[in-house]
């Protein structure tokens, strides 16, 4: 029996309630992310947008995600839901109107906190446009094995999204490999982007059922595993997921030659 390309979480306004999509192949599901393709500013979004950052929402007003006991089968549920979210994305329908949240996006809007310069404090990310288009346009080029050169303005958050979408590989995928570069190293190191990383790493590990202990962890050089020992013999576990970063100040193809894995 073949399985189906992708079997992606979707939530029906009109219902109020969670199903699944399915798509059989990935060409089927490059047509149906182009039908949702649009300009932004005309996405339409509504009041059920609401529910995009509905983990979000729960956790800024008290101050955490679950209330059910440590790994009750309420508890397990729940983290076991989020996490299918943060690796499938999520479709939302309301009557006509149809959005899909990539994987990235999802967890990036309710799981991954930024620095908001204009609150001088840390919060989750408002649901926009630009960030939306951005995600839906990154994925459509994924799903056609195309590459993506993007121009953006400024303060629109973009390190801290990209930041999020190694975040996201790294956090779920067994072997994943990030790869993050720049022409001056201050840019992506603890002075930069790897910075963000560092932020969203503490807040997941302290506020989340997905602790994920890195050996080595220091910048420029993260490996997802802990070293174990069980009858007298050392073990390691976790995904042996990695990031890692590099600049070109020197070396122009610092960096090339290895694949970089973006999990599915």
């Amino acid at each position: 029996m073949i399985q189906p390309y992708k079997t992606i979480p979707e939530y029906n306004a009109d219902t109020d309630t969670w199903g699944t999509r399915v798509f059989l192949t990935r060409a089927d599901m490059a047509l149906w992310v182009w039908s949702i393709f649009k300009e932004p500013g005309k996405y339409e979004f509504d009041r059920t947008a609401e529910k995009f950052n509905e983990q979000a929402r729960a956790f800024r007003k008290q101050k955490y995600f679950c209330s059910d006991a440590r790994m009750s089968k309420d508890y397990l549920k729940y983290w076991d839901t989020q996490k299918e979210r943060c690796r499938q994305g999520a479709i939302y329908v309301h009557g006509k109107h149809e959005w899909y949240l990539t994987r990235d996006y999802y967890m990036w809007l309710n799981f991954l906190p930024i620095y908001d310069k204009e609150k001088k404090d840390f919060d989750f990310p408002m649901v926009r446009d630009a960030q939306y288009h951005m995600a839906l346009f990154e994925i459509l080029a994924e799903l056609e094995y195309k590459h993506v050169a993007i121009l953006k303005k400024r303060q629109i958050a973009s390190s801290y999204f990209h930041a999020a979408k190694l975040i996201n590989g790294f956090w779920f995928e067994t072997g994943f490999v990030g790869k993050m570069g720049a022409n001056l190293k201050d840019y992506i190191n603890e002075k930069g982007t790897w910075l963000f990383l560092n932020e969203y790493a503490n807040f997941l590990d302290t506020h989340t059922a997905w602790y994920r202990p890195r050996q080595p962890d220091k910048v420029f050089a993260w490996l997802q595993m802990i070293e174990v020992t069980l009858n007298g013999r050392k073990q390691e576990r976790g995904l042996k997921s990695r990031i890692t970063g590099m600049s070109f100040e020197k070396d122009p193809t610092n960096g090339v030659g290895g694949a970089s894995v973006r999990a599915s």
